[in-house]
């Protein structure tokens, strides 16, 4: 779900080692015997496996299998706990085994008593990846009507059939890799979309879970696609406020949010705007769409680094430079190679937009800087991919007597709190944290890394201290081009 500037959507890499002796990760004895390899962003080997599983689960006889490709990190402990770790890769559409660095940083902690668990879900890393290559073309990337077109071109080579890549198929190969590895229980760990399959696991199998962080959580009885344009107005309304409360900030851009208003309803088609071109250093005017400029900044507040730009980015372009978005998009850009767009699209047009019909969206779009371009770009995009019905129940909120950890960001624009709260009045033994002034993740923020360490050893919320992170500030705006004011 984290937005790029090509894919509008959301959020490195295993390296095989080379030929190494076949070696048992720790744990139970018996445990399948798998081959070293490196996880990029961890320094000490894994453990990696391949395991097939059925592309179609109604059908598993027809003999078509997907093999998943399997890290695991072993547990530092030479006795550890029995459950292990299963990160839930977000999106959706990114592969677990690219979160190398997120572990070694932020999930040592539990890495200390359990092993933790890397599987790439289907169609993503090198379960099959359907990969997208990333435009280098700065104006087409900056229009999101292209998105159609580059997904249509990109599936005329990945040869799946995508009506088995979505969320449901993967709970079903969790469930499989949990029993082939020989784990009695895991503890989840799911960052964004990855908290809609935790939460559709434990339902599924509530015994095979010990306990859950839900890092962003995005319910599954709540529409992702009608609920963005609100959430998306109210991250940008909280930066506005933020930056006229700041002496700085509200020096340099005075009266910034009624500006950009106006601005925004003169703004009726394609505009042209000065720029320097970061992919060449050289003055150029290009033309740009409210669709792309609207994503760019909507991407930009996932984070508070990047909220700490927009009003900067936001005075520039109502001075009629666009340097400062084009800069905003091209950082975007990289986050888009993480994305396996196959198993993204099986997942948003089955799970979101077959259910979220446009009439939905109408008043929430009208009152938004983002109106329905995310929506309009994901159900163009689906329009001829096939979907199966969603399977009974899949929208009703999830109730598991299962421990929970909630967490969620103050200013994320797409997973807010109040999704938090939804999650949480179903869910009889969960606890809800959240970070004032974190984006959409908050295991990252200053030590939240501790926070879930002590939930998972525990798999007990009652005696969190979560202090840390209500002391916690956002970075200073940025007030020109060299950045905030010293």
């Amino acid at each position: 779900m984290r937005n790029t500037i090509l894919i509008s959507t959301a959020l490195a890499g295993i390296l095989l080692a080379g030929p190494a002796p076949a070696q048992t990760p720790s744990g139970a004895a018996g445990r399948p015997a798998g081959t070293a390899c490196h996880v990029q962003g961890v320094s000490d080997r894994a453990v990696c496996h391949t395991i097939a599983v059925p592309l179609d689960r109604a059908n598993p006889g027809d003999g078509r299998t997907v093999d998943l490709h399997v890290a695991v990190l072993p547990a530092r402990s030479p006795n550890p706990a029995a459950s292990a770790l299963f990160l839930l890769a977000g999106g959706p559409g990114q592969a677990a085994t690219e979160y190398g660095a997120l572990v070694n940083r932020f999930l040592e902690g539990v890495r200390e008593t359990r092993d933790i668990v890397l599987m790439d879900q289907r169609g993503t890393g090198k379960s099959g990846g359907l990969a997208c290559p990333v435009t280098g073309d700065l104006d087409e990337a900056l229009d999101p009507s292209s998105l159609p077109r580059l997904l249509a071109e990109c599936r005329k080579g990945w040869n799946a059939d995508l009506t088995h890549y979505d969320t449901p198929a993967v709970v079903e190969d969790v469930e499989q890799v949990r029993a082939t590895l020989g784990y009695p229980q895991l503890d989840l760990w799911g960052g964004s979309w990855g908290t809609r399959t935790a939460l559709l696991y434990m339902r599924a199998y509530p015994a095979s879970v010990r306990s859950a962080v839900l890092d962003g959580v995005a319910p599954p009885h709540r529409r992702l696609l009608a609920d963005e344009p609100g959430f998306s107005q109210a991250a940008l309304d909280a930066a506005f406020r933020a930056c006229a409360d700041d002496a700085a900030c509200a020096a340099a851009f005075p009266d910034l949010e009624r500006r950009f208003k106006d601005w925004l309803a003169g703004f009726d088609g394609p505009r042209d705007f000065d720029v320097i071109r970061p992919d060449t250093g050289r003055p150029d005017t290009v033309s740009l769409v409210r669709e792309g400029v609207a994503q760019v900044i909507r991407g930009a507040l996932y984070t508070p680094s990047g909220a700490a730009l927009v009003p900067f980015v936001v005075d520039r372009l109502i001075a009629g430079d666009a340097t400062a978005l084009l800069t905003l998009g091209v950082n975007g850009m990289g986050l888009a190679e993480s994305m396996y767009l196959g198993a993204t699209l099986a997942s948003l047009c089955r799970e979101e937009v077959q259910r979220t019909p446009a009439a939905e969206l109408a008043a929430p779009a009208a009152a938004s800087f983002t109106g329905s371009s995310w929506y309009t770009g994901w159900v163009e995009a689906c329009a001829d991919v096939a979907v199966r019905p969603l399977p009974d129940g899949y929208d009703a909120p999830v109730t598991v007597d299962v421990p929970v950890l909630i967490l969620s960001g103050g200013i994320d624009p797409i997973t807010p709190p109040f999704y938090g709260e939804e999650a949480k009045k179903h869910l009889p033994r969960a606890w809800h944290i959240v970070a004032p002034v974190a984006g959409h993740n908050v295991t990252v923020a200053r030590c939240a890394d501790d926070i879930v360490a002590d939930f998972v050893k525990a798999a007990d919320g009652g005696g969190l201290d979560a202090s840390c992170l209500e002391k916690q500030t956002r970075p200073p705006f940025s007030v020109g081009p060299t950045g905030p004011k010293p």
